[in-house]
C-alpha cells in the first residue's frame, strides 16, 4: 500500500486504491482477483468494482495462464505501469508541498 506503515490506516482516495491494486499485480506475482484485492488492502466489494475499472481502461489485462482453480489471473499493461509511475510522482509532489 502506498506510504502506509503496518497498523497505520489512512483514508485513501480512489486513485490511491487503484494504484494499490496495480502495485499488487507487479513483480510477476500470480494475481487472482482475490489475491490482488487482499494484497492491496482494498475492501473486497470496492476491489471487484475497481478491478473492472482497471480492465475497462486497459490498465490491467487477463493472462492466458489461470490459477489452479481455473480462475483468471491479471497483470498490469504498459499503460497501467505508466499510470502507476505517473501517479507515484504526482503523489510525492503533493506530499512534498502538502497539497
Amino acid at each position: 500500500m502506498l506510504d502506509m506503515a503496518v497498523g497505520q490506516m489512512k483514508r485513501r482516495c480512489l486513485y490511491d486504491e487503484l494504484a494499490d491494486l496495480l502495485i499488487a499485480t507487479k513483480d510477476g506475482i500470480r494475481n487472482s482477483k482475490y489475491g490482488m484485492i487482499l494484497r492491496s488492502g482494498v475492501q473486497p466489494k470496492r476491489g471487484k468494482k475497481y478491478l473492472e475499472m482497471l480492465l475497462q481502461q486497459k490498465l490491467v489485462e487477463t493472462m492466458e495462464e489461470r490459477t489452479s482453480n481455473n480462475f483468471p489471473m491479471y497483470r498490469p499493461t504498459e499503460k497501467g505501469k505508466q499510470f502507476l509511475r505517473t501517479y507515484i510522482v504526482l503523489r510525492e509532489f503533493l506530499t512534498e508541498y502538502s497539497v
